[in-house]
């Protein structure tokens, strides 16, 4: 028979495995899917259609369609035009999820510099109208553009290790270059809640 001393240390042993070994047998977490986050085109006000190939998928590490000083893990963009009378508007939604949120941080400044620059005849400034931002996102930045005829509105938001890069045409140019209203600050501010709305669920939802 087993000495008093044997039993304990036999069941000091499972005490301590049995817990790695049940956290072993766990499900992983569950990771959103990009394409669950976006934006559905009857989710846009007005007369907005997506691309036809539907959303485009970056090319991981290292490929982000962002281009350089990237690391992102996954990358996913939806294209979205609007008739503008006979012209044309135009917007996309750019989600990024990185393995660490120390890895989006970095990337959210690099973003925020390289999407924010001046044109030769016309600025980024904070919007005309009080907009409401993103009350979940770690960190955003709301930005449109003053002295360009089709005026658009850029939202660069951080949600953990998620990056979202969304822009919107306020105004589009018709055949003869005229601008024309396609989408205003209410719907703007209508979509950047939706967008806090999709992000806050989703990405909660892989905390669970």
């Amino acid at each position: 028979m087993r000495s008093t001393g044997e039993e304990r240390l036999c069941l000091l042993i499972v005490c301590v495995m049995f817990p790695l070994i049940l956290g072993s047998c766990r499900p992983r977490e569950r990771v959103p899917q990009l394409e669950q986050l976006l934006l559905e085109k009857n989710e846009i006000p007005g007369e907005w259609t997506t691309s036809p190939g539907g959303p485009q998928a970056g090319q991981g590490r290292g490929g982000s369609p962002l281009g350089g000083g990237f690391n992102a893990q996954e990358s996913l963009v939806q294209y979205y035009y609007h008739p503008a009378g006979d012209g044309t508007a135009g917007a996309h939604e750019r989600i990024l999820r990185f393995g660490r949120s120390s890895d989006a941080e970095d990337s959210y400044e690099v973003l925020k510099d390289s999407v924010f620059v001046d044109g030769l005849e016309w600025t980024w400034e904070d919007p005309e109208h009080a907009i409401r931002g993103p009350a979940h996102a770690a960190e955003s930045t709301l930005q449109c553009t003053r002295g360009r005829r089709e005026q658009m509105c850029r939202l660069v938001a951080r949600y953990d290790e998620y990056l979202v890069d969304l822009k919107i045409d306020l105004y589009g140019l018709t055949s003869q270059l005229e601008a024309v209203s396609v989408f205003t600050y209410e719907d703007l501010e209508t979509v950047i809640q939706l967008v806090d709305q999709k992000m806050t669920m989703g990405t909660s939802e892989a905390l669970r």
